[in-house]
């Protein structure tokens, strides 16, 4: 791929899946300028590694992987662990989000790492199991295991 393709290309998918990175990262980091700053860099290693996508994968999933993984290498990084994280709530609520909606979105982000991340991608951003494993590049039934992990958790605390 030359470097006018790979700009258009890249402009393509910074149109098509901007803004549910940038709610991901938000999600995963709890800050919505580490957010910021996660979804460029989500962008620029896609840019850059445009040559290694294997279209056996879909784009999205791909993105998606680079995103977690960029999150999980900001919150290892010195300035962010001594950097209080607050929790966020995606932008751009729809009119109809119900305070039970903001309940659970809240005890959901209170949920461990491991366990946040299979939520948020296999609800949130609608991927599949299979999907969400290679996203997290772990097995299937892992990724079966941290759900059914996340509901009793989930489950208990709206109901408490």
């Amino acid at each position: 791929m030359d470097k006018m393709e790979r700009n258009a290309w890249i402009e393509e998918i910074v149109r098509l899946y901007e803004n549910d990175i940038m709610q991901l990262c938000t999600m995963l980091l709890r800050n919505a300028s580490l957010a910021e700053d996660a979804t460029q860099e989500t962008f620029l290693k896609a840019w850059r590694g445009a040559d290694q996508f294997r279209s056996d994968a879909s784009v999205k999933t791909w993105l998606i992987r680079i995103a977690v993984n960029v999150c999980r290498d900001l919150r290892k990084s010195a300035w962010t662990r001594h950097t209080v994280l607050m929790n966020a709530l995606p932008e751009g609520k729809p009119d109809t989000y119900s305070e039970q909606d903001e309940t659970l979105t809240l005890a959901v982000m209170m949920l461990p790492d491991k366990l946040r991340q299979v939520v948020l991608l296999h609800y949130w951003q609608r991927l599949t199991v299979e999907e969400t494993a290679e996203a997290l590049s772990v097995s299937r039934s892992t990724v079966l295991r941290r759900l059914e992990k996340a509901k009793k958790q989930l489950k208990k605390e709206m109901e408490g």
